[in-house]
């Protein structure tokens, strides 16, 4: 504190008793001050004479200026040093901070390959589960198809939503594991959907004469499948039909029927229905002079009847019944198709 108060005297009141000469102050001299009493005499010639300050602690003038400057060098030789530390404080700062900006960058270049490789890997993973569920759905559908093959599936239309679009044998299983054993149709996969048809031992169009009595030829039917088989392939699907005509000469439909697969007598023809209609004429109200059905007129005449039997409940034709063709100008013909089943 003393120090600098003697700077302060020093650098401040001094210069204030120079300003007081006529001496300019880029040609001040150095001042030689002898104290007495408090009062200064300059060499210089002075306009009028100024109390100089008071020296702290009785020193000489001389004495106490050479001090205070010693105590300046000292404290600004320490300044210096402090200066300089300070500098290479900051100058290794400043280098530690560039080295930790350059690692910065470094991390920061890694940070973003490192994002952008978890970014490719999760792009990786996406596409492997994909393929995986893809995969495994296609182990699912091979597995399926490979079960078709060996025990059926449940219908033509199934075996085509497998890719099987061409018309051919396909085993089918319409009730599944437990039910009835599984089996092989045809399947005509142009229609839509598809159709399962299931043939049998008489489908040629075929003469009956010589067999007057009502129902006394008999014509059984056996299929390609069993009957506990056609119920289920019947069971699962829409609809059902199976063709039947009779052609006739003199041969009254009236002694012609044919069994349902229960072997209940059915006495309506193909296009007839059940306790409505004997025959497709007289649904379309087209039979001639009033009769049900074309043949039973019963004339001399090639007539037909003919159409599509469609009862389910009562689908396939187990057998044919057939007579009035005894007599030397008495004929018929029968045509029974497969049986066709859609789903």
């Amino acid at each position: 504190m003393a120090v600098f108060l003697a700077l302060q005297m020093i650098g401040v009141f001094l210069p204030f008793c120079y300003s007081q000469t006529n001496v300019d102050a880029t040609d001040r001299p150095t001042p030689q001050c002898s104290f007495e009493n408090g009062a200064c005499a300059y060499t210089v010639t002075l306009v009028h004479e100024k109390t100089c300050p008071q020296v702290p602690g009785g020193q000489t003038s001389d004495t106490f200026i050479t001090n205070a400057v010693i105590e300046q060098s000292k404290f600004t030789q320490s300044l210096s040093m402090k200066y300089d530390n300070l500098s290479a404080t900051v100058k290794s700062l400043e280098n530690k901070n560039l080295a930790l900006n350059a690692r910065v960058d470094v991390l920061d270049r890694a940070q973003n390959q490192t994002q952008a490789e978890l970014t490719k890997l999760a792009k990786e993973r996406s596409n492997y589960a994909l393929w995986l569920a893809r995969l495994e759905n296609e182990n699912k559908v091979l597995k399926q198809f490979m079960k078709g093959y060996t025990q059926g599936f449940q219908s033509c239309s199934e075996w085509k939503e497998f890719g099987q679009t061409d018309s051919g044998n396909f085993r089918v299983d319409p009730d599944g594991p437990g039910g009835a054993p599984y089996f092989d149709v045809w399947c005509d996969m142009t229609t839509s959907p598809p159709t399962a048809v299931i043939h049998h031992n008489r489908e040629a169009r075929t003469r009956v004469k010589g067999y007057e009595a009502a129902g006394s030829y008999i014509v059984p039917i056996v299929y390609e499948a069993t009957t506990n088989q056609i119920v289920a392939l019947l069971n699962v699907s829409t609809s059902c039909q199976q063709f039947l005509k009779w052609e006739c000469y003199h041969a009254t439909l009236k002694d012609q029927w044919w069994m349902s697969r229960d072997g209940a007598k059915m006495t309506y023809w193909g296009g007839g229905k059940p306790g409505k209609y004997r025959c497709t004429c007289q649904k379309q109200g087209t039979c001639p002079a009033g009769k049900e059905c074309n043949c039973d007129v019963n004339d001399a005449a090639w007539r037909a009847d003919s159409g599509y039997l469609t009862d389910k409940a009562t689908l396939p034709v187990s057998e044919l019944r057939l007579g009035d063709t005894g007599h030397t100008t008495e004929q018929g013909y029968y045509t029974l198709g497969p049986l066709k089943c859609s789903n």
